[in-house]
């Protein structure tokens, strides 16, 4: 199922830059914001974290929006830092 995840994330992004070229900036950002949702969904945390920062540096996002993926950034942020004290504890280790 990780590979549907990957696909509905790269027709997002596809929609999305379509979106972006229109000007369609709100759509846009819904569309960016669903491929985080799906590649976090196949395992990719890293990337879903990087367009969510993005999301949330480059642009002016309506309220509700912002806070649902402030809120989201900081569940993968926790699943990661989670992942790596359980799986990876010398990493972390060495980061302190």
């Amino acid at each position: 199922s990780a590979q549907k995840f990957v696909q509905a994330a790269d027709l997002e992004m596809k929609n999305g830059d379509e979106l972006l070229a229109k000007g369609l900036l709100d759509n846009y950002q819904i569309h960016r914001f669903s491929a985080a949702s799906c590649l976090a969904q196949a395992g990719n945390l890293y990337q879903a974290m990087q367009i969510c920062s993005e999301l949330l540096e480059n642009f002016e996002l309506a309220a509700p929006l912002r806070q649902r993926i402030t809120g989201y950034l900081d569940v993968l942020e926790t699943r990661v830092d989670q992942w790596m004290t359980s799986y990876a504890p010398d990493a972390v280790a060495a980061a302190d």
